[in-house]
């Protein structure tokens, strides 16, 4: 009888351990999944701040949108959907007596490589200078090159706005991209675009109360007893900023003025009439064949 006791409780403890080592195995499985999910969960969170501090540099760049001048080119150079360049009022720059710029302009460029659009990359790549010009922007490159660029940075990783051939852009624009008054940014974030979560979704908009649009030029010629009356008053700038006006014949300037009455000298002949109009910083043209 001990003999079938002592067989009995070795078979117990057997099945006992064999109970406990299936207990165990599910619990490690449930922790590793636990685990698997709160790393992917801490990525997803890390992921998508990172995407959000890159909107904020690239929303606090914009509002401080350098307006441009008629001697140092348009604001905003490249306006594509993945591709942005623009000048924007730096808040540091070097001090002494080198230093000639004086406005602090410096011009960024904030672009998305899609070398892997699993996980495509926002660069951040910023030119500065002491002149008292703006140089011309760095010749056009792959997203991330250095060249002509004063700094390089990776401020956002892991976007998905491409992944699978699909077209989200980064930046959308109003009609003429240049010149447009507001710009849109989104990003769409996945640290594993092959799980079931859904990608995070993060976009800004920003209204450039820099910008400053170039005026446009119009006028109306008409023909007197008394001259050419040419009438500029059709010219207008977005802003409403006021004009100056300033009317040429043949290149030879012969008035300013909204209104102007040109009394050429010599008989009736075609000429070149142009009025130029200019805000201060930027100016448009308008020309027109007169016979008078």
């Amino acid at each position: 009888m001990s003999g079938e006791r002592g067989e009995t409780s070795i078979i117990g403890l057997l099945v006992a351990m064999l109970i406990f080592a299936i207990v165990l195995g599910a619990t490690l499985v449930t922790f590793e999944g636990a685990s698997s999910a709160s790393r992917q969960a801490q990525e997803r969170t890390e992921a998508a701040d990172r995407a959000r501090d890159a909107l904020d540099r690239v929303s606090k760049a914009l509002r401080n949108l350098a307006s441009p001048r008629a001697d140092d080119g348009a604001a905003v150079t490249t306006a594509q959907p993945y591709d942005l360049v623009f000048k924007t009022v730096a808040p540091n720059m070097p001090s002494g007596a080198g230093n000639l710029n004086a406005t602090n302009t410096k011009r960024v460029r904030y672009c998305l490589d899609r070398a892997d659009p699993t996980r495509a990359k926002l660069y951040e790549q910023t030119q500065t200078w002491t002149t008292t010009t703006a140089p011309p922007p760095p010749a056009a490159g792959a997203c991330g090159a250095t060249a002509g660029w004063t700094r390089t940075e990776v401020i956002a990783d892991r976007i998905t706005n491409v992944i699978g051939g699909r077209n989200r852009p980064l930046f959308t624009y109003g009609s003429d991209p240049t010149l447009s008054t507001t710009i849109h940014a989104e990003l769409l974030v996945d640290p594993d675009p092959l799980s079931a979560a859904p990608e995070t979704q993060l976009s800004s908009g920003v209204f450039l109360r820099n910008q400053n649009r170039a005026p446009k030029a119009l006028f109306t010629p008409t023909v007197t007893t008394a001259g050419i009356l040419l009438n500029g008053s059709a010219s207008y700038d977005p802003e409403g900023e006021t004009l100056e006006y300033t009317w040429t014949d043949n290149g030879t300037v012969v008035g300013s003025g909204i209104t102007f009455v040109y009394s050429p000298s010599g008989p009736a002949a075609p000429r070149l009439i142009r009025l130029t109009v200019s805000d201060g910083k930027l100016t448009d043209t308008a020309t027109q064949t007169v016979t008078g």
